[in-house]
Parts: C-alpha cells; sequence; structure tokens
C-alpha cells in the first residue's frame, strides 16, 4: 500500500488523493463498499475514481464540495463572486452582472448548477489531475494553518493555481505581492500594514485574506518575509488570524548547457559590460535569487517540474496566433477562394511560432536548428514543402512581411528595405498591438532606432495613410536616453 491523503469536505465526502487507486488500502475500499450497500447508494465508485480519466468539470464538482459556495449561493458568471441567494446583481462587474444560482437545493439542481459553472470556468482554467491533486494538499495545508510555500521553474502555473483556488473555488480575498530585487523593508511593512486593514475587512465578511508572496526569494530582505510568514508577525506584532500566507520562488539552480550556449556576442553586449551588470549576483544561476532561511525551507514544496516549455510563452503564442489569424481574414482580398483562406489558421500558427521563439534565438546558428525541429513537426501534419526553411522564411515569414510592412508603410527619403529591418519592425508591431514587453538587443547599425522611428511615422490613428493602420491606437512615444 503506497501513501495517500484524506481531505475533508463541507458536504462530509471526503476527497481521498492518491496517484493510482491501486495506492489505497483494499480493506478501506471493501469497506466503503460495504457502507454503500448498506445505504442503497453508489458512492463507493465516486469515491475512489481513477484521476486520470476524469474530465475538467468531474474536478470542479470535487473541488466546489471545499466550500458552500457552489451549493446555496448565487453566483456572479463573469467574476464568479458569491452573494446570498436572493440577490440579484454582482456589485463589481458592470456588464454580465446578473447573478446566477441552482433551481432547488436538491441535489439534481446543485449538480446542474455546479456543471453549468464548471464550463463557465474552463475558458478561463482547465482543471487536470495536476492541478487538481496540488489544489486539494494547498488546501489541506491552508486548514492546517501552515505556510504553503511552492517552489518551481518559472511560468510553470504556480501563480494561477492560487488564484484560481483561492477566487474561484473557495471566494476567499486574495492579495498578490510581487516582491523583486528592489523590494525594500520599508516598502514590506508599508504593503503589510495596509494588508491588515484588509483582513480585518475581510473578517467582517467572514472570508479570509490570502497574502500571496510572489517570487519571494528574490529580495535582500527575505529575514522580513521569514517573520511575516513563519512566526505570524510583523515587528514583533501579532498579524490577524484570518490571514493566509503563501509564497513561491525559483529553484536556486544553475543553468544549462543550452542556456549557456545561447548566451553568446550576436545580442551585442560585451562579456566586461555583462560582468559589471552581474556585480553582486551568481552568475552561474539560472535566476538571480537569494538563499532562504532554513525555517523556511521546512515548508517548501518543491514542484521539480522539467524547465521544458513556460506557461507564458503557451499563452503568448494564442494571443499571437488570434491577433495574427483575424489581422488575416481582415485584409485578405475579396478574390481570395476559400481553399486560399482554409490555409490562414496554418499561417497564423506558422507566424506565430516564429514571434514566440524564432526571433529570440540570439545566434543564426540556433535560428536555424529551430527551423530544423520545425520541419520534422511540420512533414507529419502539413502538405510537404520541397523546401521547409524556404518555405518558413519566404513563403511565409516573408511573405506576411511584405504584406503588412512594405505594401502598407511609407519609409524615409534614403531608407531601403532589408532582412533587418523587416524583422525589427514585424516583431515591434506584433508587440506592440498585443500589449507584450520587448527588448530589442543588437549591435549599433541593426536598425533597432530605424525600426521604432519608422512605427512611430506610420501608426498614426485615424490620421494614419493605410486603412488597416487608422484602426490602430495613436503611437505616443517616451524616450529615456541610457
Amino acid at each position: 500500500m503506497e501513501p495517500f491523503t484524506l481531505v475533508f469536505t463541507v458536504t462530509d465526502d471526503p476527497i481521498f488523493v492518491y496517484k493510482k487507486p491501486a495506492d489505497v488500502s483494499a480493506a478501506l475500499v471493501k469497506y466503503f463498499e460495504a457502507y454503500s450497500k448498506a445505504n442503497k447508494d453508489n458512492k463507493e465508485k465516486d469515491m475512489f475514481p481513477d484521476y486520470t480519466k476524469l474530465s475538467h468539470t468531474e474536478f470542479f464538482i470535487r473541488l466546489a464540495s471545499l466550500s458552500q459556495k457552489y451549493l446555496n449561493k448565487a453566483i456572479c458568471p463573469n467574476c464568479f463572486r458569491q452573494y446570498e441567494i436572493g440577490e440579484q446583481h454582482c456589485q463589481i462587474c458592470s456588464i454580465n452582472n446578473i447573478l446566477i444560482q441552482p433551481k432547488t437545493f436538491n441535489n439534481t439542481d446543485v449538480l446542474s448548477f455546479q456543471t453549468n459553472i464548471a464550463k463557465r470556468c474552463r475558458n478561463e482554467y482547465v482543471l487536470t489531475e495536476d492541478n487538481f491533486i496540488k489544489m486539494l494538499l494547498i488546501y489541506m495545508r491552508v486548514q492546517c494553518g501552515i505556510p504553503v510555500l511552492i517552489m518551481g521553474e518559472t511560468g510553470c502555473g504556480k501563480t494561477i493555481l492560487i488564484q484560481f483556488l483561492c477566487q474561484k473555488i473557495l471566494d476567499d480575498d486574495l492579495e498578490v505581492i510581487r516582491v523583486h530585487t528592489g523590494f525594500t523593508a520599508k516598502k514590506i511593512i508599508e504593503i503589510m500594514q495596509l494588508c491588515i486593514t484588509k483582513a480585518k475587512t475581510s473578517a467582517e465578511k467572514g472570508k479570509h485574506l490570502w497574502i500571496f508572496f510572489d517570487e519571494f526569494n528574490t529580495t535582500t530582505n527575505i529575514a522580513l518575509l521569514k517573520e511575516i510568514i513563519y512566526e505570524r508577525t510583523l515587528l514583533g506584532l501579532p498579524l490577524p488570524a484570518n490571514m493566509i500566507f503563501l509564497g513561491v520562488c525559483n529553484p536556486r539552480r544553475k543553468k544549462t548547457l543550452k542556456i549557456i550556449i545561447n548566451e553568446d556576442d550576436h545580442i551585442g553586449i560585451r562579456k566586461t559590460r555583462q560582468k559589471l551588470l552581474g556585480t553582486g549576483f551568481d552568475r552561474c544561476l539560472l535566476h538571480t535569487v537569494v538563499p532562504i532561511p532554513e525555517t523556511m525551507l521546512e515548508y517548501i514544496w518543491n514542484y521539480e517540474d522539467a524547465s521544458s516549455v513556460s506557461l507564458r510563452d503557451i499563452a503568448r503564442f494564442c494571443r499571437l496566433y488570434n491577433w495574427y489569424l483575424d489581422l488575416l481574414n481582415q485584409i485578405a482580398c475579396v478574390k481570395l477562394s476559400k481553399s486560399e483562406m482554409h490555409y490562414f489558421p496554418h499561417r497564423a500558427s506558422f507566424v506565430a511560432l516564429l514571434l514566440c521563439y524564432y526571433f529570440r534565438l540570439h545566434s543564426i546558428k540556433l535560428k536555424n536548428i529551430y527551423i530544423d525541429k520545425m520541419q520534422l513537426i511540420i512533414e507529419k501534419w502539413y502538405p510537404k514543402p520541397k523546401n521547409i526553411h524556404k518555405y518558413l522564411m519566404k513563403d511565409v515569414l516573408e511573405h506576411e512581411q511584405k504584406n503588412l510592412i512594405d505594401n502598407k508603410m511609407k519609409l524615409p527619403k534614403g531608407t531601403a528595405w532589408n532582412r533587418e529591418l523587416r524583422d525589427n519592425i514585424f516583431v515591434l508591431l506584433a508587440c506592440i498591438i498585443n500589449h507584450i514587453p520587448l527588448f530589442m538587443c543588437g549591435k549599433p547599425g541593426s536598425s533597432k532606432s530605424s525600426a521604432v522611428q519608422i512605427l512611430i511615422n506610420n501608426l498614426k490613428g485615424k490620421m494614419s495613410k493605410d486603412s488597416y493602420f487608422q484602426t490602430l491606437p495613436e503611437l505616443v512615444t517616451v524616450y529615456f536616453q541610457g
């Protein structure tokens, strides 16, 4: 028998947490079988399910049993806040704010209501076996009054998981504190004093206030955070009892060989300058972090996820894909046939992938390796072009750049189109429209400033010369010369 965890719910139906149903004691399973027969119900099968086969809705219904929120409350379908039965409108949302609630409080109507909410939540967050079990374990620690400290790679979903559990499932209040290197002790004290006031307000509503320290091991004032999280005091004074402390941190991990290889001279920053920028930090570390106090290490829960793909990259890809697919449909020629427009999703996918990954690689060698990797995938799922590299670079990227840039933008006199200028403008335009931060690094003369100036001259809102650019907001620039 493997170890398993038991979580008690407000409906008095326990949730067993395990990797496989076989991990649960056979004697315990037999007990619930006998109990189900005596009560003439079929709960035994639901008590020990195979979590690998459950759907998002089934996971949500189990999580809903952790609170009264989806049992006897009215819910806003927009922000998912709870209200008392009988209230009609959400006090926070101005649009789509009519509250929904179960028709009656019998099991069938409540289950139908929870299924409806689960479908709405799916648009924002999808529950899986992995995050379902993690939420249960976090909930158990919170109920026991144990600080929840999670260690994991950037972008592996730590923050959004806690937000979903706190706000969507439990309907508690959440305060996210994004810690960084410049976080001073004075700033921490000021924020905590505001949180104490909010905690008192939450207590009046019968709620907890979750204080979430994001990347808490990036500040040198981690000892003060240790006092708050571990000792539950601020400068020796006790904190409100309804405060729940959580934190996530990046691992103190050394850079891999692949990352070191990617840090070369192609981005135009000299090695001596890099060393000056890294003064005071261990440059071999993947993340700039400080050592965690031993008393906090006892509560660290290490996700130990493989550092492969950040969920931020996936979200960025989806945003760019949706934008470019809409753009293709918007500027498509009326004469295009349905068969030609059928390939728009493919082209939007390739452009989004190039924007997310290809342009972020530092050297031509790494970019060619990326194209070769894409070739293996494209050959399986896409009609085989004769030359994948030529197809992606010329037939897709260069073709889209010419449609969006050459045919729509006006250049200053004496400026000629070249590969670097097109790439810079294309990436800048995509990031500006989609509100994605961008840092352009390159040697002098690599068309960085020219690309920015050309965009400023062409994106003038309704005063723009091109009809598509007239639909975009005007660029207002603020310069900071380094």
